[in-house]
C-alpha cells in the first residue's frame, strides 16, 4: 500500500512539473480582433465575438482565448508578419456560413494553421477559395 501511494506521489509532482513547464512558456505578444462570424479553429466552431491572439514565439503556438475566457492552444507553423504592418487574422471562406482561421500575423511574425482537414471535414461539395480578413489590436 505504500509503495503504491508512494509511486502515485511521485508520478503527481511528474505532472505539477510539467504543467508549470507548459505555463511557462512567454506568450507575451498578444492582439485583440472582433470576429463578426462564426468561425472554425483547431476543428472547433466558435461564435461571432471579441477574442484574443497570443503567440508563443519559441514554439509558434498560438494561444487563443473567446469570449467565455475558456482558451486553447493552436499549434502552428511559422509565417511572415502582414504587409500593412497592422495585425491581421486571415479567413478562408466558401463567401457564405463556412470560416476557416488560416493563419494569424503580427506586424513582424506570424503563425499559420493546416486547415486541410478541416475544410475536410465540414465543408461538403462546395469550394472555399475566398478570403476574409479581420483587423486586430496589439495590447500592450
Amino acid at each position: 500500500m505504500k509503495e503504491n501511494f508512494f509511486r502515485l506521489a511521485t508520478i503527481a509532482l511528474f505532472m505539477v512539473a510539467l504543467s508549470s513547464a507548459a505555463l511557462a512558456q512567454s506568450y507575451e505578444h498578444q492582439i485583440r480582433a472582433d470576429i463578426p462570424f462564426s468561425f472554425y479553429a483547431g476543428g472547433k466552431l466558435l461564435h461571432a465575438g471579441s477574442y484574443t491572439f497570443a503567440i508563443n514565439l519559441e514554439n509558434h503556438t498560438i494561444a487563443m482565448v473567446p469570449p467565455d475566457k475558456t482558451g486553447s492552444f493552436l499549434p502552428a507553423v511559422p509565417e511572415d508578419g502582414s504587409k500593412s504592418g497592422r495585425p491581421v487574422l486571415t479567413f478562408r471562406t466558401n463567401g457564405g456560413d463556412v470560416y476557416v482561421l488560416q493563419k494569424v500575423q503580427w506586424s513582424d511574425f506570424g503563425a499559420s494553421f493546416d486547415i486541410k482537414k478541416v475544410l475536410a471535414h465540414i465543408v461538403e461539395n462546395q469550394t472555399v477559395n475566398a478570403t476574409e480578413t479581420v483587423i486586430a489590436q496589439l495590447i500592450k
